[in-house]
């Protein structure tokens, strides 16, 4: 029987952790009384309007799970977040699954610390858990490459779903604050929908705590990437579809870097030189210029370069 899974990959600063939270942390606290950390009740109240959305979504689907949509792809992500300005301490990871199950849904740990560090799925959450509290005896847990676009968290989470529903329609809604982000992505799905699993359909949401409205809705078009976790740590490798007809069709990222840098360990300012006589559109120059671990995210696909 045909199944429909709905994912929801939601983030965190600015998304579940949101502007609302001084005024509910007003109504929680009496005057004078020092700050608490971020509490599940506190997540709960000041995103009541984005729960009573996700739930009448989950409803329409035969399962729901919730992914991670925040760029805290490993413990000092998350660590060095939770320092940032007006955040004060505010950790992620202990309430995200106990959010998802508020809404009736799993949760999939998995995390792009799992896929550059070679470990099972879901590994590094778990391991970032264990000693939560005390940073150093988190020295040795798992990092990850950087990507501000988040383009490669979507492609792993939506070929994971892919490559694990495979004969079914699956729906995957991204939920962030941060309008140039969904906006980039937005240009990057439209201009190439073969980066989507052709059995799943894409939500761009926009999300601030205030704000609540869907951008982009498409289908994809691609075969789903059953070697997504090996294209995202070499884009260079991945083995051609045996049927021709899909190996023509198919325009993964891996493929279209493999045709325009067959040589990975080309230089910085070669690969920047290359992009540039492509005549891209609206190619994403930001992008471009970060020096020691590059991502390029373009309508062609995403390079990372060591």
């Amino acid at each position: 029987m045909l199944s429909t899974p709905w994912l929801a990959a939601l983030d965190f600063d600015g998304c579940l952790y949101n502007v609302n939270i001084d005024n509910v942390r007003r109504a929680f606290h009496s005057p004078g009384k020092p700050k608490e950390e971020l509490t599940l009740a506190h997540l709960i109240t000041i995103n009541q309007k984005l729960i009573d959305h996700l739930n009448n979504q989950a409803e329409k689907f035969s399962s729901s799970t919730v992914f991670l949509g925040s760029d805290r792809q490993d413990y000092k992500k998350e660590r060095d977040n939770s320092a940032g300005p007006n955040r004060e301490g505010q950790y992620c990871y202990p309430l995200i699954s106990d959010f998802a199950k508020k809404i009736g849904a799993e949760f999939d740990p998995l995390l792009m610390a799992d896929i550059y560090n070679n470990l099972p799925l879901g590994e590094s959450f778990r391991q970032a858990l264990q000693d939560y509290h005390t940073p150093e005896k988190h020295d040795q847990d798992p990092h990850t490459q950087p990507d501000s676009s988040k383009l490669t968290l979507l492609y792993a989470q939506m070929h994971k779903a892919a490559t694990e529903n495979p004969d079914d329609i699956v729906t995957y809604e991204f939920y962030d604050d941060r309008k140039d982000i969904l906006l980039s992505l937005q240009e990057i799905f439209e201009s190439d929908p073969h980066m989507i699993p052709k059995n799943i359909t894409l939500y761009l949401n926009h999300y601030d705590g205030v704000n609540l409205q869907n951008l982009l809705i498409i289908q994809g078009q691609g075969n789903p990437d059953s070697q997504y976790q090996h294209t995202l740590k070499n884009p260079a490798y991945r083995k051609a579809s045996a049927n021709p007809a899909e190996a023509q069709t198919d325009y993964s990222i891996s493929e279209l870097i493999k045709e325009k840098f067959p040589k990975i360990s080309k230089s910085f300012l070669e690969i920047k030189q290359k992009l540039q006589q492509l005549n891209l559109p609206k190619l994403k120059k930001s992008l471009i210029r970060e020096a020691t671990s590059v991502s390029v995210a373009t309508s062609v696909g995403i390079l990372h370069i060591q």
